[in-house]
């Protein structure tokens, strides 16, 4: 699939380049960059970003450089490469506020609160959070406003599991408003691990039952698996030796049958990417 797409958009590169129009020829390098960031290629990924911004910038199109900024500042921020992340999320912010895109500014605003919170900044990062979050409530955005929540919850839940509860539960009560299965799975086993750490066992026995059948209903065997991790703790806490060892039999079991140590590296990579995106909204959309 990602051969038949690299072939697809140089295509249409080729053709866009001989039409000599900045702003026809940024849409495929764009593109081509989201395509590279997927595959786990960030090299190419911004090399392709960055020509697709000189274009832009050339079309003189400050929606599309917006939109370019975005997706540059998050693939430096997925690289640690953290300065760069802020300056060019920075930038992407600016021109969304000129812009009066309402949504994409709070989709910028969670960004950076996620790279400062990732430095250990957690003060910057509640500014951000709040923002974001006044943003996507005014615009009953519940998508937005709940990931703004899971991703409070996530920066206090070592320190402070109670109050991680209370956001998750705010994010749960979003994603409950909209229907969403696949968000509140990935949130009730939050609540459940917070839960457990407050040994509220009966409520994280209950959590982790609710979410995990939600995600045995969508198919997600790697939320299963991490579910069954969850679960096994849970019973190691209750002093359930036997059930430990099941829970964790079948969390070894599902993560063997994702095949082997190239698989279970690119598995890894695949997680990670995707729990980054999906704590927050993405603005490159064409």
């Amino acid at each position: 699939q990602f051969a038949r797409a690299d072939s697809l958009l140089g295509s249409a590169l080729g053709i866009f380049q001989k039409l000599g129009d900045p702003a026809y020829t940024s849409v495929p390098l764009s593109n081509m960059g989201w395509l590279a960031q997927k595959k786990g290629d960030s090299v190419n990924a911004l090399k392709y970003f960055q020509e697709s911004l000189r274009q832009s910038e050339a079309a003189q199109d400050s929606g599309s450089s917006a939109i370019i900024l975005y997706s540059i500042g998050s693939t430096y921020r997925r690289s640690k490469e953290y300065a760069s992340a802020e300056d060019y999320l920075r930038r992407s912010l600016a021109l969304e506020r000129a812009l009066g895109r309402k949504g994409k500014e709070a989709n910028c605003l969670t960004a950076l609160a996620n790279t400062f919170r990732e430095q250990g900044d957690t003060a910057q990062a509640r500014i951000r959070y709040a923002e974001a979050a006044a943003l996507y409530n005014a615009h009953h955005d519940h998508a937005g406003a709940g990931l703004v929540e899971e991703n409070i919850g996530d920066m206090y839940v070592e320190d402070s599991p109670l109050r991680a509860l209370e956001h998750y539960r705010t994010a749960l009560a979003h994603y409950d408003s909209i229907e969403s299965k696949e968000d509140k799975a990935y949130v009730l086993k939050d609540m459940g691990t917070a839960q457990t750490a407050l040994k509220r066992f009966p409520e994280a026995q209950a959590s982790f039952a609710e979410g995990s059948a939600l995600a045995t209903e969508m198919g997600s065997m790697e939320l299963v698996m991490d579910y069954e991790l969850a679960l096994s703790r849970l019973a190691a806490a209750l002093g359930d030796a036997p059930s430990t060892l099941q829970h964790y039999e079948r969390y070894t079991a599902l993560k063997d049958s994702l095949q082997g140590e190239d698989t279970q590296r690119e598995l890894a990579r695949l997680r990670t990417a995707f729990d980054t995106e999906r704590k927050e909204k993405d603005n490159a959309v064409f």
